[in-house]
C-alpha cells in the first residue's frame, strides 16, 4: 500500500518573511547608494586610490539588493501551467547576473588599480579614514542583519548580497589600514590594497557564478541535513523505517520526498495520521518553505521479506 500527500504551505508566514526579505533588501539599496557615492567622491579629494576602488564594493551591493527585489517578486509568485513548481530558480538566476555583471567589472577593476602605480601618490587624509571607518561599520551591520534573514527565508539570494557587504566591510577596514600606513610615511600601502580589492572581486565573481551553476542544477540539500531530517523522522510515533529521502533547492523554496514504511496492520487512516505527524516534522526540520510529498508504504520485517521474495521466485 502506497499514498502519497503533498505538505500544506502556511501562505501567512510565507508573506510574512517575503516582506522582510524585501524590506531588508531596500534598506541595503538605498545604504549602499549613498555609501558608493560618499566613498567615490571623498576617495577622489582626499586622493584615496583604495577608497574610490573600494566604492565599487557598494557598487556591487547596490546591484545585489535591485537583485534580491527582483527575485524575491517572481519567487512569491504561485504556481502555474507553465511554471508548476514555480519560480524559486529565479533567486539562482539573479545570483549568476550578479556574478557576471561583477565578472565583467573585474577587468577595469584591474586596469585602474595596476594603472595607479603610473601615477602621482596623493596623500589620503583624517576625512577619508573616517568615511572608510563608517564604511566598515555600515557594511559590516548589513551583513550581519542580512546573515541573519538569509537564515530565516533561506534565500540564496538574500544570503549572497549578504556576503556582499561582508567583502565592502573587510574592504573598508583594508582601505583604512592603506590610508595609515600612508599617513604613517608609507603611501605605497594605499596602492597595494586597491591592487588586493580588484583581486579579491575577481575571485567574488568566480564564487558567485559556481553558487548560481550549482543551484540551477537541482542541487540536494547537505547530508547533514538529510540526516537530522530522517533522524527526526523516525521519532514519528507509527514510523517503523524511513526508506527513502530526495531533496532538491529552488531558491529560497525546498522540495523533499519522504517515504516511510508503516505497520501493515495499520488502517489507511491511520498511516495518514502518520504522514500529517510527518509533515510536522519537515516543516520544522526544513522550514515552512518546504515543499513536501509523504509517501507510506506497509513495513514488512526482514524475514517475511525474504519469504515474500521466495514465493515469487
Amino acid at each position: 500500500m502506497a499514498m502519497c500527500v503533498a505538505a500544506p504551505v502556511d501562505p501567512t508566514q510565507r508573506v510574512k518573511c517575503s516582506a522582510c526579505g524585501t524590506r531588508f533588501a531596500w534598506i541595503n539599496l538605498v545604504t549602499n547608494t549613498g555609501l558608493a557615492a560618499l566613498k567615490a567622491s571623498i576617495g577622489v579629494l582626499t586622493g584615496s586610490e583604495a577608497l574610490v576602488v573600494s566604492s565599487l564594493y557598494s557598487i556591487n551591493d547596490v546591484l545585489s539588493a535591485a537583485a534580491v527585489l527582483t527575485s524575491l517578486r517572481m519567487a512569491k509568485r504561485a504556481p502555474n501551467d507553465e511554471h508548476p513548481f514555480g519560480y524559486g530558480k529565479v533567486e539562482f538566476l539573479a545570483v549568476g547576473a550578479v556574478s557576471v555583471v561583477l565578472a565583467a567589472s573585474v577587468c577595469f577593476f584591474v586596469y585602474e588599480a595596476f594603472s595607479l602605480f603610473s601615477g602621482e601618490q596623493g596623500s589620503p587624509s583624517g576625512l577619508a579614514a573616517t568615511v572608510a571607518l563608517l564604511s566598515l561599520t555600515v557594511s559590516e551591520v548589513l551583513a550581519r542583519r542580512g546573515f541573519c534573514v538569509a537564515r530565516k527565508l533561506d534565500s540564496p539570494a538574500l544570503h549572497t548580497s549578504a556576503e556582499h557587504n561582508r567583502a565592502d566591510a573587510i574592504s573598508s577596514g583594508a582601505v583604512l589600514v592603506g590610508i595609515c600606513g600612508a599617513a604613517l610615511g608609507i603611501p605605497v600601502l594605499d596602492r597595494l590594497i586597491a591592487v588586493y580589492e580588484a583581486v579579491d572581486i575577481m575571485r567574488l565573481a568566480g564564487a558567485l557564478l559556481g553558487q548560481s551553476l550549482k543551484g540551477l542544477m537541482d542541487h540536494a540539500l547537505p547530508a547533514s541535513r538529510v540526516e537530522i531530517l530522517r533522524r527526526a523522522c523516525l521519532k514519528v510515533p507509527g514510523v517503523m523505517h524511513v526508506k527513502a529521502i530526495r531533496s532538491r533547492r529552488a531558491g529560497s523554496h525546498v522540495w523533499v520526498d519522504v517515504v516511510v514504511a508503516v505497520n501493515e496492520d495499520q488502517s489507511v487512516q491511520q498511516a495518514h495520521e502518520v504522514t500529517n505527524q510527518v509533515h510536522l516534522i519537515v516543516a520544522d526540520v526544513l522550514g515552512p518553505r518546504t515543499r513536501a510529498q509523504i509517501a507510506f508504504r506497509a513495513h514488512q520485517p526482514r524475514n517475511q521479506a525474504v519469504e515474500t521474495a521466495g514465493a515469487h521466485a
